[in-house]
């Protein structure tokens, strides 16, 4: 998929989201790292999503869940649905 496809498909989930990181490999999305008000989601190429539940509101200064987050739990509730 093409960044524009994921970011489309995030934009549809009509929540406020914000996308921290896109990792591409040869021109194509690979995972997406993004966080709401209170939750890490990170999705993988086929736009799977994982969360990690945050206690505390998450500031909007740019973050690296990667280094953050412990552990990632399946979430079906962000998963992406391309058109």
């Amino acid at each position: 998929m093409k960044t524009f496809d994921f970011e489309t498909a995030i934009d549809s989930l009509n929540c406020a989201i914000t996308i921290d990181e896109m990792v591409l490999r040869k021109g194509a999305v690979r995972s997406v790292y993004a966080h709401g008000s209170h939750v890490y989601i990170k999705w993988d190429f086929a736009g799977r999503s994982y969360t990690a539940e945050s206690e505390e509101e998450l500031s909007t200064e740019v973050i690296d869940p990667r280094c953050e987050v412990d552990e990632w739990k399946r979430n079906k509730l962000y998963d992406l649905k391309f058109k």
